[in-house]
């Protein structure tokens, strides 16, 4: 399979992966009152954010062994080490539950699913690094299609338990079918040996995975807090407008990485930035070219894609747009300190990077009290931060990614 065929191949199934988690939101909203969908949204962006963690503890040192026999050692315990994390997941909600007295069906079935959904996801990065993507396909392709029938299955789609139940039984189909295809099993025995080979790197990949799932979602809320529900509806409405952008952005570790492992001639991170950079720029054109059409979309088309929302957002669509820019180039950066083994290097610069959006929304929200202010302040920092994580990689030390891995 050439280089273009494994990427368009990720996309699609990054694609269907996105589909099946937005269609159990949009079943659970369509049936749950508002104070039940809270509950329940909470529940599902907290499997949002720990999937971003098994990704960056698990996934990327996965990636980084694409081309390599060890792929499929280093994916068993990463599966088992996803099981643990799902049971202790569960084990913790039943006791949060039990100690505020207030049992929600939902939110447990939710938490129940993690025990399926974690070890397909790491698999999916299995398949991936071992140029399996037409079984992930498939594995995402089921659960999309389970996840429809969930939508339009009216004897299903009238009850949210019955919702839920569904989804993760498509999240079990689109496992088993990975296991079957990857001859991937959970291995526990030497999994103290496999933590303690490569724990640095993997903790980083982790923290960074946890503040990256975090970013937009605070930043956002103190968006809301600072310009009010209006200006932060209008910032919602322009990540809407580029949401195939960061479908994008999101797979860019997933089919980056294993790129650059597989290639074998990436030896510094001048040569791994040589690879990327046309997709970098590519992303930035691509995120200025729709804030352009944006602009000068017709009125009427625009209520039809965002509503009473829309008048709002073609203010700060081009902001947005520049904001994505930066991200493309961000995200790129990132995966290749991420394919040299930089895990200490990623996580500090993430850990700017969420700190000074959340101090520089506060304060233009305190200051311009407007959500171009805000979506000024996030294009900022995207913009300032691309310029850094690439110089890092071009120019940064590798001495540090030799003390690293030693």
């Amino acid at each position: 399979m050439t280089r273009w065929r494994r990427i368009a191949f990720g996309l699609l199934d990054q694609g269907l992966s996105s589909f099946s988690n937005l269609a159990l939101s949009i079943a659970l909203a369509r049936i749950l009152s508002s104070s039940q969908f809270g509950a329940s949204s909470l529940a599902i962006v907290g499997l949002g954010a720990l999937l971003g963690t098994t990704r960056g503890f698990l996934g990327n040192s996965i990636a980084r062994l694409s081309g390599s026999p060890k792929v499929k050692s280093e994916s068993a315990f990463a599966v088992s080490v996803s099981l643990i994390m799902a049971v202790l997941v569960l084990a913790l909600t039943v006791c949060v539950q039990l100690a505020v007295g207030h049992f929600d069906p939902i939110v447990s079935l939710l938490s129940a699913s993690v025990v399926l959904v974690l070890p397909q996801d790491v698999l999916r990065w299995a398949a991936i690094a071992d140029q399996k993507l037409r079984d992930c396909l498939i594995s995402d392709l089921i659960w999309a299609v389970v996840s429809l029938a969930m939508l339009f299955t009216p004897a299903i789609a009238s009850s949210a338990a019955a919702c839920v139940a569904v989804w993760t039984m498509g999240a079990g189909l689109a496992l088993l079918w990975l296991l079957l295809r990857t001859g991937v099993a959970p291995t526990f025995a030497g999994l103290r040996e496999w933590w303690m080979r490569g724990r640095t790197v993997r903790l980083f990949f982790g923290l960074e995975g946890i503040v990256s799932s975090w970013t937009g979602f605070v930043s956002l809320s103190i968006a809301t807090v600072t310009v009010g529900t209006a200006g932060s509806a209008a910032m919602r409405g322009g990540g809407l407008l580029l949401g195939p952008l960061a479908l994008v952005l999101s797979a860019i570790p997933m089919l980056g990485i294993p790129e650059l492992a597989r290639s074998g001639q990436v030896k510094s991170g001048r040569d791994a930035w040589q690879r990327l950079r046309i997709v970098a720029w590519t992303l930035a054109l691509l995120s200025l070219l729709v804030g352009s059409v944006a602009l000068v979309l017709p009125q009427s088309l625009g209520f039809v894609v965002l509503g009473d929302t829309w008048d709002g957002t073609k203010r700060i669509v081009w902001i947005v747009a520049i904001e994505y820019a930066g991200l493309g180039f961000l995200h790129c950066a990132s995966a290749g300190l991420k394919a040299l083994g930089l895990a200490r290097m990623v996580f500090l610069v993430r850990a700017a990077y969420a700190c000074s959006c959340f101090i520089f929304v506060a304060v233009s929200g305190v200051v311009f009290r407007s959500a171009a202010g805000a979506s000024s302040a996030l294009a900022l920092c995207g913009v300032v931060f691309a310029v850094i994580v690439v110089q890092l990689l071009v120019r940064g030390n590798m001495l540090e990614r030799v003390r690293i891995e030693s």
